[in-house]
């Protein structure tokens, strides 16, 4: 008897015992090849990011990685081939420890240890303190908070707006400029960058995504990445990421403070998938951005993607974020490649044009 094709995390739920065996290990050896291809990417980022405190991480996930983790581990209980399958994806990415909060899945993407991750949790009130001088850079990080609601009122968790989470990751950006650090925003980052820069943030419940987004280079993003020297071939950063959102950035950036440098490929061209921002207003041009960084001024590099949630972690997020667990796909057919490692490498050399990487 032939065995069936299983391509949905709903195919695997229905699975014979054995079929669902045989595809978890295949996906678990395809997994562990990726695994291996980040760790020489891995290792350049923590040679250069763990000197004295590491990176500062911004975290306005307001405890939704907890939450939609577990949420897509009680959907696997009690179906032998779906908590196989979580099984193998804690052990094959996070090397046997269940992530505990965003800060252990921005170490199992980068390879930096805790040590070297400052964590600021956004619900914590007040402003931020000066940043430490030795921080290397700051990171910012998705959210459920959607910044066209910032004038509701309403608390998205309790004692917590929209407007808050704005206006505190605001706060740390400005203390981010006037420090002189370089930053990198992820999701609700580009958001929050893009909406300073006086682009538009819409809440297109209709086009959200919860699984993944195949994202193209514009020729900014190519002229951007020839110049950090992350790859000598532009198109590596085009291809399969996580996304999670359902606002999109939408708009033309005034050239001087930014410049769009990835969109998406799947759905309307005109949505912005990457930034690069240079807040002293005086362009974004790769020979301008060199030397801000060389200057050892701030400068940030922001995607709507999400790199630290690798393939495999990626659907069981998807399903505990309520998505039918018959449109999540196992297996992406065509020849996309996965970002992860392609965007780690980006931030890192993004990073270490920074004149404060010098210290290390």
């Amino acid at each position: 008897m032939r065995e069936r094709r299983i391509q949905t995390l709903g195919d695997l739920s229905r699975a014979t015992k054995q079929e669902g065996h045989n595809v978890i290990e295949e996906l678990e050896a395809d997994l562990i090849t990726e695994v291996h291809t980040l760790k020489e990417a891995q290792q350049q980022s923590a040679e250069l990011l763990s000197q004295g405190q590491g990176v500062l991480l911004v975290d306005t996930t307001l405890g939704n990685v907890r939450r939609i983790i577990d949420e897509g581990n009680k959907r696997f209980a009690g179906n032998a081939n779906l908590e196989l399958y979580a099984r193998m994806i804690i052990s094959a990415l996070h090397g046997g420890s269940e992530p505990t909060d965003y800060t252990d899945l921005i170490a199992s993407w980068t390879g930096l240890s805790r040590d070297h991750i400052q964590t600021l949790d956004i619900r914590n009130s007040g402003s931020p303190q000066e940043l430490d001088t030795s921080i290397k850079a700051v990171l910012f990080s998705g959210s459920p908070s959607h910044l066209p609601n910032i004038g509701s009122g309403k608390e998205i968790r309790p004692g917590i707006t929209d407007a808050d989470v704005y206006n505190r990751s605001l706060a740390v950006w400005r203390e981010a400029v006037k420090a002189g650090l370089p930053e990198f925003g992820i999701c609700y980052g580009l958001q929050r960058g893009a909406k300073h820069v006086g682009m538009d943030i819409l809440q297109q419940p209709g086009r959200s995504q919860a699984g993944e987004a195949t994202q193209i280079v514009t020729q900014e993003g190519v002229d951007i990445i020839s110049m950090l020297g992350c790859t000598t071939d532009p198109s590596e950063l085009a291809g399969r990421i996580s996304a999670f959102r359902s606002d999109e950035v939408q708009g033309t950036p005034d050239p001087r403070f930014a410049s769009i440098l990835f969109t998406p490929h799947d759905l309307d061209p005109s949505m912005v998938f990457g930034l690069i921002h240079n807040p002293q207003g005086t362009g974004t041009s790769p020979e301008i951005i060199k030397q801000v960084l060389a200057a050892g001024q701030s400068a940030g590099l922001d995607i709507q993607g999400h790199p630290e949630i690798r393939r495999g972690e990626r659907a069981r997020i998807s399903a505990g974020a309520g998505r039918n667990l018959d449109n999540i796909p196992l297996r992406l057919n065509g020849s996309d490649q996965e970002l992860s490692t392609a965007m780690l490498k980006m931030m890192t050399e993004f990073f270490r044009l920074h004149k404060r990487a010098e210290r290390a």
